[in-house]
């Protein structure tokens, strides 16, 4: 319980004053801890019960957003070795040293829950580096931060970075029309995957333990199987009431050695919806040594429970933190219709003349007219137009070849009846 309250106060207590729309009703959470003393043990007899219960509340709590539209503001600090600085930045700085990348960056989006899609529009206010050991600032040149506009739908991963002109593109080095343009580029949807804990924020991933597609009722529900398997082996819960709501503290220890068992230490709460606002990662004698963290706190959006403010973090063996996101999620609007452009190249702000290059099909489109028009494949040669046969010049070309055929196919059959 120390380490909870510990963590809880590293947490900054800023006033919510997120998720304000016209005659959308809102209310701030605010929850009060128990004390020590307040919290008593659950029989185990009782444990698949309560975790069957926060599972249903807290997956029908989920299932009611369709669809979400809000900003999220992120304060990201990510600790980067030796060996990273070495590879990334050897050109570019003047002492290799493990170093510390503080980011503050604005994200908007809009989210289509049924068709699992997302938009983010990522917009970048500071960007520095900041040796570790030294604790003084770092200039690396020539870095800028990668700014996009990206949209990840079941069936790509489709990005444009907004401020970018690019001179040439090697897929097609040499078309006039793949020159000195903005481009939006295709790509599997697994390679939005590799960003999410980083600049490519998902707030559906604050609804489970780290990604969007594992929500904390469906990690409750394998929980109960799990538990079920092991006689009820490895899971404790504790209860508490406080200020008329109800509180519970799942401890779930992994591992047979004392030495490298870890702790998922979770505190749930009726005030938020049954849905948890501590979740702490760790091992060791009485899970001393954190491993991950996330913290959240709640506000209702239409009788909807959403996180508002949310703090992750992970630790290296030594103790270090390796990472740290803080984000505030704003101006948050629920279940109201979204642009029907929302998750394609024009939501994206793509224009017309600029292109698409799609790594999923290995092509280069052109937008045209609002639509996207096959410009080449990947590789392919340009020809002029002084090189190219205009349609009525290759029927000439090709009526001549008949006609000389059809001739030479007379002559011979004379010479044929001649014989």
């Amino acid at each position: 319980m120390t380490f909870l309250v510990v963590w809880a106060a590293c947490f900054p207590m800023l006033i919510v004053t997120a998720c304000v729309a016209d005659e959308i009703m809102r209310q701030d959470v605010p929850v009060d801890l128990p004390g020590d003393s307040d919290w008593h043990p659950v029989p185990q007899s009782s444990v698949p019960a309560i975790l069957q219960m926060l599972a249903d509340q807290s997956n029908g709590n989920y299932e009611r957003i369709r669809t979400w539209q809000g900003i999220c503001r992120v304060d990201l600090r990510e600790l980067r070795s030796r060996e990273y600085v070495a590879e990334r930045f050897h050109d570019s700085i003047d002492e290799i040293q493990p170093l510390i990348k503080h980011s503050v960056f604005v994200v908007r989006v809009a989210i289509d829950f049924p068709s699992n899609s997302i938009y983010r529009s990522k917009e970048t206010k500071l960007t520095e580096f900041v040796g570790e050991e030294s604790g003084e600032l770092v200039k690396i040149a020539g870095f800028v931060p990668a700014d996009e506009n990206s949209t990840v739908t079941s069936e790509h991963y489709l990005h444009l970075p907004p401020n970018t002109v690019w001179p040439s593109f090697g897929v097609l080095p040499d078309y006039p029309d793949a020159q000195n343009k903005r481009a939006a580029f295709r790509e599997p949807v697994a390679e939005s995957g590799r960003q999410e804990f980083g600049d490519l924020v998902d707030p559906r991933g604050f609804f489970g333990f780290g990604t969007s597609d594992m929500t904390f009722g469906r990690q409750l529900e394998i929980s109960i199987r799990t538990i079920a398997a092991n006689d009820g082996q490895g899971l404790k819960i504790y209860e508490a009431t406080r200020n008329d709501e109800s509180f519970y503290r799942i401890i779930a220890e992994m591992g047979t050695n004392a030495s490298t068992r870890t702790y998922l230490t979770s505190v749930w709460t009726s005030a938020a919806g049954y849905n948890p606002i501590s979740m702490i990662l760790a091992k060791g004698e009485n899970g001393g040594l954190p491993i991950a963290g996330m913290h959240l706190r709640w506000i209702r959006i239409d009788g909807i429970c959403v996180p508002s403010q949310v703090r992750q973090a992970r630790y290296l063996e030594e103790g270090k933190t390796a990472f740290q996101r803080d984000v505030s999620i704003e101006d948050c609007i629920l279940n109201r219709p979204l642009d029907p452009h929302q998750f394609d190249c024009q939501g994206l702000g793509l224009k017309d003349g600029e292109l698409v290059i799609d790594k999923i099909e290995n092509a280069v489109y052109v937008m045209k007219n609002g639509t996207l028009t096959k410009l080449a494949d990947f590789g392919a040669r340009y020809i002029p137009p002084e090189e190219r046969l205009s349609p009525i010049r290759g029927l000439l070309i090709v009526g001549t070849i008949v006609l000389i055929a059809v001739l030479l196919v007379l002559i011979w059959r004379r010479r044929t009846a001649n014989v």
